[in-house]
């Protein structure tokens, strides 16, 4: 089980953990194309922090994938910029 909290704001989304977590995010179009990929890994404060910039206006579909003690874990969110 894990908990994290999404925080979607105009340039970036936020997602806390409360341990350290390393992952990948991808960002795909409405049509499900996969526009941007990034490696990423939790700040001092357990955040991951995702930028939006340079991403028309409009819907997008966010995945993070990441695994912590040997299970794999998925969060997928539309997101509106």
């Amino acid at each position: 089980m894990f908990a994290a909290l999404i925080d979607i704001a105009m340039e970036t989304t936020k997602i806390s953990f409360c341990h350290p977590v390393k992952g990948k995010v991808f960002i795909k179009s409405k049509d499900g194309r996969v526009i941007k990929t990034m490696t990423v890994s939790s700040n001092k404060d357990f955040e991951i922090v995702i930028p939006l910039t340079g991403f028309a206006a409009g819907l997008w579909h966010l995945v993070f994938e990441w695994s912590y003690n040997d299970n794999f874990f998925s969060i997928n969110r539309n997101i509106l910029i």
